[in-house]
């Protein structure tokens, strides 16, 4: 088998390397998918849509914002999610 840096197809890399990590996902049970460079949350069309149409009424304001900031979580694409309602500021893990 011959060794080149020269003659590597960086898309083939690329694809293979997709392959893989959704593999692991898939294996896993993860939501996710790595596609075009991105890593992207499954969900359907119509979860999304529900989701995205969602206004929580419980009659509990407290459980209502923890249902929105939950489904503003779910649906944003941002790595950072903003601090926990639950959390002290400043804190790791549960407060």
């Amino acid at each position: 088998m011959q060794h080149s840096h020269y003659s590597y197809d960086k898309e083939t890399g690329r694809e293979k390397f997709a392959s893989e990590v959704n593999r692991v996902f898939e294996r896993n049970g993860i939501a996710f998918e790595l596609k075009d460079g991105e890593v992207i949350r499954f969900a359907s069309a119509v979860l999304h849509e529900s989701l995205a149409a969602a206004a929580f009424k419980t009659g509990d304001a407290i459980l209502d914002g923890l249902l929105e900031v939950s489904r503003q979580k779910f649906l944003s694409r941002s790595l950072y999610t903003g601090a926990s309602p639950w959390r002290k500021s400043g804190t790791r893990g549960n407060a």
